[in-house]
């Protein structure tokens, strides 16, 4: 049984508290898939990155679930540049990470990661599955069509990670929004999501463009505490359908865990002719505890 050092780092905190936790392993090169896979499972987050040497980028990174791997993953790659730079192995304002569809750059600005996404793709879930029933999933989240923001309905946003967007009309209704059977992970995994986004615009601070809750029982996420792919969608879908043509978004995520993670996830547009061309997403980082196991 081998051994390896596991670094946890908290990531888009809110004033140094909060956000969300994230595994980081260095100079991973010599593990194999299902190494990482065990590794991700026993690490004690729902984010495992594992970084290796690149010969087309700063780093190569892979992310892991306790269940699979998945494409991307900005709260760890947040993590991960965060704790590079805390260990004076980044030391310029810009970067690049190797990832399974290609390079993204990475840059250092007023003590926050920002890392780079594709422009958000959205279409309605039936143009997926043609037995997509709204209501029967808004039940399984302890919600009703009364409860949605109108005359929006909900969205599949694509970044990467696509996730079904919901938007809700008050706080009210995203604080009572809850798991409540397996309806949730049985339609994200017909439409191919990572989980159910549920946002209102309803904020907690002022200045503050959304908060967020992210269910993901698909991949083993009870709920997190902050979702970098999707508040980057989130941020398109402001733009596009609500109108809200500004370059840079705010938004919360984690007021409601029990306990609280309060996260904030900060959002540039770069756009050509009012379209948006890519993103960047970032926040600030806090490095927790650093633990070897065995695996």
């Amino acid at each position: 049984m081998a051994q390896i050092t596991l670094h946890r780092v908290h990531a888009f905190t809110d004033h140094n508290e909060g956000g969300n936790p994230a595994t980081v392993v260095l100079d991973a090169d010599h593990l194999s898939e299902e190494d990482k896979q065990k590794i991700a499972h026993k690490s004690g987050t729902y984010r495992t990155a594992f970084v290796s040497s690149s010969s087309s980028a700063t780093v190569k990174t892979e992310f892991f679930t306790p269940q699979a791997q998945i494409a991307h993953s900005s709260h760890a790659t947040l993590a991960v540049f965060s704790l590079l730079r805390k260990q004076g192995k980044w030391q310029s304002s810009e970067a690049t990470k190797e990832t399974i569809d290609g390079i993204r750059k990475i840059y250092f600005e007023d003590g926050q990661v920002f890392i780079e996404q594709k422009a958000p793709v959205f279409h309605a879930p039936l143009d997926i599955w043609q037995a997509y029933d709204e209501q029967a999933l808004l039940a399984g989240l302890n919600l009703s069509a009364r409860d949605l923001l109108a005359p929006l309905q909900p969205v599949i946003g694509d970044m990467g990670n696509p996730f079904l967007l919901i938007p809700l009309k008050n706080a009210a209704v995203l604080k009572k929004a809850r798991v409540v059977d397996e309806t949730v992970k049985h339609y994200s995994e017909f439409l191919d999501v990572v989980g159910c986004y549920l946002f209102s615009l309803d904020v907690k601070q002022q200045g503050h463009d959304a908060s967020t809750r992210l269910f993901a029982p698909r991949l083993g996420i009870k709920e997190e505490s902050a979702t970098g792919v999707a508040a980057g969608i989130l941020a398109g879908f402001l733009y596009e359908f609500i109108n809200m043509k500004k370059l840079q978004f705010v938004i919360e995520q984690g007021h409601y865990l029990q306990p609280p993670s309060p996260s904030l996830l900060h959002i540039k547009l770069n756009t050509v002719q009012q379209e948006i061309a890519h993103e960047y997403v970032g926040g600030c980082a806090q490095h927790d505890t650093t633990e070897i196991i065995s695996y």
